[in-house]
């Protein structure tokens, strides 16, 4: 995948102050995003000293001199450096997720939307996913794959190309999700430490107008909307296969796993199916959940 994609080794190395300013933007754009937005787009997010950045970002916003404390000074092991490609790598803050589930968050979803395929077309589809990850519009034409998305021209002109889509499931709204058709995958809620974002409603993943200067951190949108009835949710580039599970017909799990075995990604571990996913081995029955009608806690 990474030769597909023309990554290849890193084309230059980052100096460390550049990396630290890297990292307190994640920070200011978790919990500040339209401070964020509006500093990211003037010279002095890059031409300050790192001590005058933070100085510069907590006269902004005060409370980013808490959040400095706790994540640079004192817990710095939560800022978490994430591949999301071999060689590529993105600061994440290692307690969002955490945040989020007390706040009522599960994880995410999405329908892949295959269910008018033959079985062998979506056994195919599904082996890519599991191989690849999932992948954003603009990542699967970079390793030219024809497989477009259910919106994917409309992305290009919103600006969200390079986004995952999926929905937010909470505790309230489980329940309200369909899935007694086709397939659908589950993210893990840890994604979210990327310092994604979320709208209330089907924008396309909109970057392109003053919603997305103006949006609420996640944190905030989960506090003023704890069901979030209808939403989606966007994480740049792709999603590693290891953080995803597949919700699917008996019958169609039984034909990925044979696909997969056929492939040399499966092996028996003390009587029971592993998949190899990346460095992992993953139970076939933890990653690829049978279909029983509804959502339920035991799946998250």
């Amino acid at each position: 995948m990474v030769t597909l994609l023309g990554l290849g080794p890193l084309l230059q190395l980052q100096r460390p102050q550049d990396d630290e300013r890297i990292k307190m933007g994640q920070l200011f754009k978790a919990y500040y995003p339209v401070s964020s937005y509006e500093l990211e787009r003037t010279s002095a997010f890059y031409e300050l000293s790192l001590d005058q950045l933070r100085r510069k970002m907590i006269s902004l916003e005060r409370g980013m001199e808490k959040i400095f404390n706790k994540y640079l000074d004192e817990q710095p092991d939560l800022m978490v450096k994430e591949e999301i490609y071999p060689g590529e790598s993105i600061w994440t803050v290692g307690d969002l997720n955490t945040q989020l589930k007390e706040r009522g968050a599960l994880g995410f979803v999405a329908s892949l939307g295959i269910q008018h395929l033959q079985e062998q077309e979506a056994v195919e589809r599904l082996k890519s996913i599991i191989k690849n990850g999932a992948l954003s519009t603009m990542e699967r034409f970079r390793a030219n794959m024809s497989t477009l998305g259910q919106s994917s021209t409309t992305d290009i002109t919103h600006g969200s190309c390079t986004e995952v889509f999926s929905r937010v499931l909470t505790k309230a709204n489980m329940a309200d999700y369909d899935i007694t058709s086709g397939v659908h995958v589950l993210f893990d809620l840890s994604i979210a430490n990327r310092v994604s974002y979320a709208w209330l409603g089907d924008n396309y993943g909109s970057k392109a107008g003053w919603e997305y200067r103006e949006r609420k951190s996640f944190q905030d949108l989960l506090d003023h909307n704890p069901k979030l009835d209808y939403n989606e949710h966007m994480s740049k580039k792709r999603v590693q296969p290891e953080k995803l599970r597949f919700v699917l017909s008996k019958s169609l799990k039984e034909a990925l796993i044979e696909a997969l075995s056929k492939d040399g990604l499966i092996e028996e571990r003390e009587g029971k199916k592993h998949i190899k996913v990346s460095n992992e081995l993953i139970p076939a029955d933890e990653m690829l959940l049978e279909n029983r009608g509804s959502l339920n806690l035991e799946m998250f």
